[in-house]
């Protein structure tokens, strides 16, 4: 009996540990300023729609809002990718043609990102043509910030204008790996990284099972409230 409740709540344990690492947040930020236009703006739409029906795992979370000398807020908190409306949500956001404030619009991602679960693995994914107007809304000074909310930033240029050039501080590396302007590559590459990856379970060696130190807690106070190893107290002896 013992080693039969040891081993269920170890499985439970671990299947339920390997879940939770398996989260993905995604948030698209669409351009919705003048320089992008109403055309280049409705393919912007289109990507992300596509992306919402039939791209990203069941496990992702996703976020949205147009942004322009304001952002508009489409689908903030997260919500799972499964959650119905999400298409017309996007679908119905209007085109606004102001102004390119890069850096307020990469800001308000951060914030959407940050206010979800810590342990869950975030991607940012800038929809623009840039470059940002005015110059002082440069996203550099932000690089930082991302690096340490633990944020992954993939910038689609959806236009496919390769106008990003002053946004070479974004970049993840030298060959600009997180740049696109290939709508195909950059919607493989999300759903890349929001797939959750392959579990591989290990097998602990016979009549005995990996567990972490919160597990062992947890399995103390089950094998307590079970009376599971609780030496049984023994009837005296009748007196002859």
């Amino acid at each position: 009996m013992f080693r039969s409740a040891f081993a269920t709540l170890a499985l439970f344990v671990l299947v339920s540990s390997a879940h939770a690492s398996t989260i993905t947040d995604v948030v698209f930020a669409i351009d919705a300023s003048g320089s992008i236009g109403s055309t280049h703006f409705q393919g912007e739409k289109t990507f992300v729609e596509g992306l919402l029906t039939a791209g990203l795992p069941a496990t992702t979370e996703v976020g949205a809002f147009t942004w322009s000398t304001n952002h508009y807020n489409l689908i903030d908190p997260l919500v799972p990718v499964s959650t119905s409306g999400l298409v017309n949500t996007i679908a119905n956001a209007g085109y606004v043609s102001q102004s390119s404030y890069m850096k307020n619009a990469l800001q308000n991602g951060i914030d959407i990102l940050t206010a979800g679960p810590s342990g869950d693995n975030k991607l940012l994914v800038l929809l623009t043509d840039g470059p940002p107007n005015p110059i002082s809304q440069s996203p550099c000074s932000l690089v930082d910030t991302l690096a340490a909310d633990h944020i992954t930033l993939f910038v689609v240029d959806v236009a496919n204008v390769e106008g990003l050039s002053t946004e070479a501080c974004l970049a993840a590396d030298p060959n600009m790996s997180n740049f696109f302007t290939d709508k195909d590559l950059a919607t493989q590459a999300i759903i890349n990284f929001a797939a959750p990856p392959a579990q591989t379970p290990s097998v602990p060696e016979p009549g005995t099972v990996a567990l972490s130190t919160s597990a062992m807690l947890t399995l103390m106070v089950f094998m307590r409230r079970s009376g599971i190893g609780q030496s049984r107290r023994t009837s005296p002896s009748a007196r002859t």
